[in-house]
């Protein structure tokens, strides 16, 4: 029960909505096209992208942007792909085997969680809303939360307890990259990628905490067994 009681709060602390804006007048015209061919869901009744903040965040770090640092960019995109597990989960099962069950668990749940909360919130892309957005991939709707920036910080979260500094320095930069590399391309807004961190490192938490209690639960039953038979 008391997993329980954190997952719902989790939920509701990523789903919670600032003040209520109508939508953007620029997005409705942005998505007439996409709307006509079935390519996207009608305007949300509540914009989350639309807070002032979250657009001038946005412009100040879309805007500045390079030739060469696009190609980068173009290259990188993976990094917050769901390719870069099977490395990742490769190299934990050969060194650090312990965690490759709260990794699981925490991808697990972000993925649920960020699925549900893309498919209620419907909320548009930085091009739905903003006519000067440089973008560098194709995008569609769903962008509420960054679900590669999730990911990313399912990893940082589930490997940071007891790697080596350098290591939890590199997992940090990881993320952060990630992160950011979702605003440059054009593809999230900061709102975004914020909300999706904190569930990815929240969905870690709390997999790190129900797997250290199941381990625990399961070597207190092989002690009393051991006690009860005499071995």
């Amino acid at each position: 029960m008391r997993t329980l009681a954190l997952l719902l709060l989790l939920i509701g602390l990523c789903s919670a909505s600032p003040a209520v804006a109508p939508p953007c007048p620029a997005a409705a015209t942005a998505y007439v096209e996409l709307r006509a061919r079935g390519k996207t869901h009608d305007l949300p009744r509540i914009c989350l992208e639309c807070h002032p903040w979250n657009l001038r965040l946005f412009r100040l770090l879309n805007r500045h942007h390079a030739d060469g640092l696009d190609a980068f960019f173009r290259v990188a995109g993976w990094a917050g792909n769901g390719v870069v597990l099977l490395p990742i989960l490769g190299w934990l099962w050969w060194r650090r085997r312990a965690r490759v069950a709260p990794l699981l668990w925490g991808l697990g749940m972000e993925t649920t969680l960020v699925q549900t909360l893309k498919e209620t919130m419907h909320q548009p892309r930085p091009a739905g809303i903003l006519p000067d957005v440089h973008l560098l991939y194709p995008s569609d709707w769903g962008a509420f939360p960054s679900g590669d920036t999730a990911l990313a910080w399912v990893i940082v979260g589930a490997l940071l307890p007891g790697a080596p500094r350098w290591g939890q320095a590199l997992l940090v930069m990881y993320g952060l990259f990630v992160a950011y590399a979702r605003i440059y391309t054009g593809v999230h807004f900061p709102l975004d990628v914020l909300v999706g961190a904190g569930i990815g490192w929240g969905c870690a938490w709390l997999a790190l905490r129900l797997v250290a209690r199941h381990r625990a639960t399961r070597r207190r039953e092989t002690v009393q067994v051991g006690e009860y038979t005499g071995t």
